[in-house]
């Protein structure tokens, strides 16, 4: 729990100081695909190939979680947008934001919220995975209205800067135990330092115009966060699934890779397009960490057992549940 804690603590101070000195961060933005490529690669050093084989083994909760988040959270960002009356090109980062994949620090928030962390990594890597197909779509469908989204040039960033440093990453994985279990160590702390500086280069370019947000905004990021985390964990309940699994999709959906978003927006888009991925990024963190916190203190009743009742209650074990 204390290095959700510290990637908090790190987005703020790192958020203050370029509000303070956005000079210093000036220069910065040229770098944040490469940055967050290694992010992507880190990522990649702590997957194997089993995860990806869990899709075929447990293919419903999977598949649930995939269309939650690329089925729901982009039109919810969408939503977000007009209940705030967002201009055009924070209603287009709002969106972009939806259109993510699920964040790389969800998965340690699964693991102290007492939920499915195997699924939960699954559910991560497989959402990550369909990133260059479903994050350019989803912006040019819901947003290309506000402002012109070029499909192919999205797509193809996405894969250089998630697909391709998440194979390699998973080659050096392959290498030996060890490198994957240091990286498992180590990653997260460099991860999160990485996307806190990100979001700082984003405060920075758009200093003004965060100083200028209406509190309609903060709340569309509070309520677009809110409504993934209700939304994925009220869907699978109602199909009987698990208490852990319930957890773990609520997680996934209501997490997202902002990170990513603030990347495409830097480089696709006009700045302030990246600013509500600055925000969600600090808000789902805190939201997240608070949520883990009461979830942790109350195990999961049948936990890594379906739920009997529901409107499609399964009546198999999932036989996968991995929490401390």
């Amino acid at each position: 729990m204390r290095d959700v804690w510290i990637f908090l603590g790190l987005i703020l101070v790192l958020g203050g100081v370029a509000t303070a000195q956005p000079e210093w961060f000036a220069s910065a933005g040229k770098w944040i695909p490469l940055m967050l490529g290694v992010v992507m690669f880190g990522m990649g050093v702590t997957l194997e190939t089993g995860d990806f084989g869990r899709v075929v083994r447990r293919p419903l909760p999977v598949l649930l979680g995939a269309c939650l988040q690329y089925g729901v959270m982009p039109v919810a960002g969408l939503a977000a947008a007009w209940l705030t009356g967002a201009e055009p090109v924070v209603l287009l980062g709002f969106v972009l934001v939806g259109a993510a994949p699920g964040g790389t620090a969800s998965n340690v928030i699964a693991y102290f919220a007492r939920a499915d962390v195997p699924l939960s990594v699954t559910m991560t890597a497989i959402s990550t995975m369909l990133a260059p197909l479903f994050m350019p779509f989803w912006t040019k469908l819901l947003a290309g209205h506000a402002l012109p989204v070029d499909f192919l040039g999205m797509a193809k960033s996405t894969f250089q800067i998630v697909v391709i440093p998440v194979v390699l990453g998973m080659l050096a994985g392959s290498a030996g135990p060890r490198l994957r279990e240091l990286s498992g160590k180590v990653m997260p702390l460099i991860s999160g330092a990485i996307v806190a500086f990100i979001i700082a280069i984003i405060v920075a370019g758009s200093r003004d115009r965060l100083l200028a947000v209406p509190v309609a905004i903060f709340l569309g990021v509070l309520l677009h966060n809110g409504f993934g985390l209700c939304v994925g964990w009220l869907t699978p309940r109602l199909m009987g699934r698990s208490p852990a699994e319930c957890r773990t999709m609520a997680i996934e959906v209501g997490m997202q890779n902002s990170g990513l978003a603030a990347a495409l927006a830097a480089v696709h888009f006009p700045a302030g397009a990246g600013l509500p991925a600055a925000l969600f990024s600090a808000w789902q963190n805190l939201s997240g960490a608070a949520l883990a916190s009461i979830w942790r203190s109350r195990p999961a009743v049948g936990y890594g057992e379906p739920r009997r009742s529901g409107l499609f209650a399964s009546k198999k074990k999932t036989g996968e549940n991995s929490a401390p």
